[in-house]
């Protein structure tokens, strides 16, 4: 069920405005939001400083995911600036009105004239709000303020998230090694850190259940087994999702990742590939416990309301970056809902480091998809880089030396891939199917958030 944005809709006139006009733009600007199916609560109208103790009244009724102040008259800009401030903990959106054509004439009433000194005092102010400039001839009005009502949710909705990072970040990946108050300072989300043993021991316990037959009989038959899977196998993945599950419940998670090597995989031997890849329907899963790209899957996932796996950027042709995560994906991504299992080595030769694993072998739909990466640096500005490109399913099979493939992207760029490597610094980026620039765009404005795009 797609959740509905709670919308705090402040129509702002000046006294004694003719309500016959106000009355015109209120209509057309309820039945924009009509279409958007949002939760709206319509305050009393902004006009002057002291309609602004009654409208932070009426504000607190419950909690919001956005400010909209649709300006149809002019008012003086800084009574929409105080209203602003005085309720910062939302995100703004300053929504302008336009002329009409009346008695062959265009006519308007100054809404424009205060919309761009509004814009200009909060650029001063540092105050991060995004502007929508409602054109009289315009028609994508509704699916431009539908983008900016999405980002505006996506930063209210970080403020409350949790993310968990189970097990050690092992494999010395410093870009993933974020310090929690930094993405706490950010973003409101809070990072937890959790313990493998954990995991493992929910594992144990559900391993116990007697019904774990026909818990395997039920889940599985809507996937295809392109190898032979063992009992045991089908088992230790039921008792994994149970676990995971119960640590997504226990902890009020909105996203978690699990560090797979070497804890999980060599050392308890099943690594999480399908679990995470069954359970990232319902929750923003990944393994690596690299912080920033499990928040970019977090920030993704509450723009489009879709799943948002991850991938390891792994080989670079010249307008081409083949992409995958070594047997996790998101199954709701395969190519015609034909979703896979196999089970893979990750080395042709055994070493103690070597395992057998049960993998997401299913082919990514064809079609655009967006790459995008959170980075925070110590003592610089944090930036979100983005990656656009198409899949098409024809450039032949890739893996890892000696292993199975497993679930791919094949992405078409546009840039030559040797200008993207010298401007990013990691291999592990979110994925979001289809072109989602404009709902980042406008996330990384409200957060005041450089972004750096290859389109």
């Amino acid at each position: 069920m797609i959740e509905k944005s709670k919308i705090l809709f402040v129509p702002a006139y000046y006294n004694n405005a003719d309500q016959g006009w106000v009355n015109n733009f209120l209509e057309k600007g309820k039945e924009t939001l009509d279409k958007l199916n949002l939760d709206c609560t319509q305050t009393s109208p902004l006009s002057d400083l002291d309609s602004i103790e009654t409208i932070k009244f009426e504000s607190k009724k419950q909690n919001y995911d956005v400010l909209i102040i649709y300006l149809i008259t002019w008012i003086d800009p800084n009574v929409a600036v105080d209203l602003a401030l005085k309720l910062k903990e939302y995100p703004a959106i300053i929504w302008c009105s336009d002329y009409r054509v009346i008695d062959d004439k265009k006519q308007q009433t100054g809404a424009f004239a205060a919309f761009l000194p509004i814009k200009g005092s909060f650029e001063q102010l540092n105050f991060n709000a995004v502007y929508l400039y409602d054109a009289f001839a315009k028609t994508n009005t509704a699916s431009e303020l539908s983008g900016m009502v999405r980002a505006a949710s996506a930063v209210s909705k970080l403020k409350t998230a949790k993310a968990a990072m189970v097990g050690n970040t092992a494999l010395g990946i410093y870009p993933g090694m974020v310090h929690p108050l930094q993405i706490k300072k950010l973003f409101g989300t809070e990072i937890i850190f959790l313990d493998n043993y954990t995991l493992i021991e929910l594992c144990k316990k559900n391993l116990g259940q007697p019904d774990l037959d026909k818990q395997s009989e039920i889940l599985f038959k809507n996937f295809k087994f392109t190898e032979s899977i063992s009992e045991k196998q089908k088992h230790l993945c039921i008792s994994m999702i149970h676990a995971i599950k119960e640590l997504v419940k226990r902890n009020k998670l909105s996203a978690i990742s699990l560090k797979c090597c070497y804890e999980l995989a060599v050392n308890f031997g099943f690594a999480p590939c399908v679990p995470l890849s069954i359970l990232s329907d319902e929750c923003v899963t990944s393994c690596e416990c690299d912080i920033p790209v499990t928040i970019t899957q977090l920030i993704l996932s509450y723009l489009t309301q879709q799943a948002s796996p991850y991938a390891d950027l792994l080989i670079m042709e010249e307008f081409c970056i083949h992409c995958a995560c070594c047997g996790f994906g998101a199954f709701k991504y395969a190519s015609g809902n034909l979703r896979q299992i196999g089970c893979s080595q990750t080395g042709q030769n055994e070493n103690e480091l070597t395992f057998n694993r049960v993998i997401n072998n299913s082919q990514y739909e064809p079609g655009v998809y967006t790459l995008a990466r959170l980075n925070v640096l110590e003592n610089q500005k944090p930036y979100l880089q983005i990656i656009l490109g198409e899949h098409t399913n024809d450039s032949g099979p890739f893996c890892e030396f000696g292993c199975k493939q497993y679930q791919n992207l094949s992405l078409r760029v546009k840039q030559p891939t040797s200008e993207i490597i010298e401007k990013i610094g990691s291999q592990h980026f979110a994925v979001m199917q289809g072109d989602v620039t404009n709902l980042i765009m406008h996330f990384c404005t409200f957060m005041g958030i450089e972004i750096k795009t290859f389109c």
